[in-house]
């Protein structure tokens, strides 16, 4: 038995209709029976349960040999993943835990992000339980939040000036987590997954200018500008704070390393920004 968790976020649903496709037990956690029902997954079990409630999830680990451990990025993030992961250690069955975690994830890193993911890292790793962590970069999908001022001022701004990071397609990360999930082998490791290349957000502009059949443009913005643009839209202080830290060390240069892990994990090679675009074009074309 397989337990997903985040199964219906961007790289958790993949994963989740990947491995009920492929014919495994297949439970996912969630707080609302009635909105995982309308996924439409015959095959999956759901468990009602809460990363915040530790009493609910015993039920949902019964069983469970092999935990795919993903949740959304908030200010409770090591809490509520580190209830998982004690629930975990717990449970008779001792599984396996996949983490999707971050390129960089350290208890002592730079970003916010890294240091919350480093600290779950820690904590799954000291409570005796087989592990497997899965580190993406940054995330191809991340320009889709973009979309809609895209399509209607033909432009977008971001605090990243010239640099150059190797983005990645949430398909590969959820081919990656599935192959984990299903081998042996992974036991004990961490994967930083990137794409291919890295490229700059002004080339990600022509590629999107080529697949929408119109000039888009990147417009480099100061942090500040960025925090006040984000915080007119809702964003919370904390996580426009937390973002510019990330674009902070893009600036720096630590997104232009690759690896090949996506390729001898999967046997298939990373998309390409190029590819995305493609597939996504619809999404960057004016009505």
């Amino acid at each position: 038995m397989i337990l997903v968790v985040g199964g219906t976020g961007t790289v958790g649903r993949l994963v989740l209709e990947s491995i009920a496709a492929a014919d495994f037990e297949t439970r996912a956690l969630v707080r609302d029976l009635e909105k995982a029902r309308a996924l439409k997954l015959a095959t999956v079990e759901f468990a009602q349960g809460d990363l915040a409630d530790p009493a609910s999830l015993a039920p949902a680990l019964d069983g469970v040999e092999k935990v795919v451990l993903i949740s959304s990025f908030s200010q409770d993030m090591v809490r509520l993943q580190t209830n998982l992961v004690e629930a975990a250690a717990r449970a008779p069955s001792r599984p396996h835990i996949i983490k999707l975690s971050g390129v960089g994830a350290d208890p002592e890193a730079p970003t916010t992000m890294g240091r919350w993911h480093g600290a779950i890292e820690r904590a799954i790793q000291d409570s005796g339980l087989p592990w497997t962590i899965v580190r993406p970069a940054y995330f191809m999908q991340n320009i889709l939040l973009l979309a809609g001022g895209i399509r209607k001022t033909g432009a977008f701004a971001l605090p990243a000036a010239g640099a150059a990071v190797a983005q990645i397609d949430a398909r590969d990360i959820a081919a990656v987590i599935v192959r984990v999930v299903v081998e042996a082998g992974h036991e004990g490791k961490a994967y930083d997954l990137t794409g291919p290349d890295a490229i700059t957000w002004f080339e990600v502009a022509e590629l999107l200018s080529a697949v929408a059949e119109r000039p888009i443009r990147y417009d480099p913005i100061a942090p500040e500008e960025f925090k006040r643009r984000l915080e007119g839209f809702g964003t919370p202080g904390w996580l426009a704070d937390a973002l510019n830290e990330l674009y902070a060390v893009f600036r720096a240069g630590s997104g232009m390393h690759t690896t090949d892990h996506i390729r001898r994990i999967t046997n298939q090679p990373p998309r390409s920004f190029a590819v995305f675009a493609r597939d996504h074009a619809q999404a960057f074309r004016t009505a």
